[in-house]
């Protein structure tokens, strides 16, 4: 028969670290926008399934933001290629940030 030890012990973690169940770190895993990109669809189900003529309403090809876009644009964190498919391509982080800066300005 194995023996079994029962021991108590103490672990300090440092006040900089959170600790989490696999459960919810897997879930954040799969909900971080860093180093991912999207298409227009994934930025629709963003912003609540917004119909894409409500993103080019509203800031995509809004003038209010075109300075903005074109900078995204300039520094390749968001594309238009006009091509067949999906022609946006967007860099979800920087996108994200976007939205939250201007989240209060747009008719939802």
């Amino acid at each position: 028969m194995s023996q079994v030890i029962s021991a108590k012990v103490s672990i300090q973690i440092p006040d900089n670290f959170e600790l989490i169940n696999k459960e919810d770190y897997q879930k954040l895993k799969r909900e971080s926008t860093f180093g991912r990109t999207w298409n227009l669809n994934d930025l629709r189900k963003w912003c609540g399934n917004k119909s894409p003529q409500w993103l080019k309403e509203n800031f995509l090809e809004n003038p209010k933001y075109s300075r903005e876009i074109k900078a995204l644009m300039d520094d390749r964190y968001l594309v238009h290629r006009g091509s067949k498919g999906s022609p946006w391509l967007f860099k979800a982080t920087k996108m994200q940030q976007f939205l939250e800066d201007h989240w209060s300005e747009f008719n939802w």
